[in-house]
């Protein structure tokens, strides 16, 4: 009904690898696991795949997020052991997830 619900977005796409890390909030828990943050990720990645060849595309949520983490491995992201460094990480904890396209 035209509400604003949250927000995704994404960070410069790497010429060399062709990745994007993508970032996304819901405004409250009233909307999530109602389809709207799948709905997103998903109609981002495609955007990001289509318009500018991105090959891979990273999220990384808090590991204690565990709605957050079914909802990316709805999406298709897979769990890495990749650890970011202090200055790029939100969460003493992060997840970094990956969906690797063709």
């Amino acid at each position: 009904d035209s509400e604003a619900v949250g927000q995704i977005n994404h960070d410069i796409i790497d010429d060399i690898d062709h990745s994007a890390w993508l970032d996304i909030w819901m405004k409250s828990s009233k909307y999530t696991n109602k389809g709207y943050g799948s709905d997103a990720i998903n109609t981002l990645c495609n955007y990001l795949v289509s318009e500018c060849e991105c090959k891979k595309i990273f999220i990384a949520p808090s590991a204690r997020n565990k709605a957050a983490i079914r909802a990316y491995e709805k999406a298709g992201f897979k769990r890495t052991s990749i650890k970011l460094p202090p200055e790029m990480s939100d969460y003493d904890d992060d997840l970094v997830m990956v969906k690797i396209f063709p």
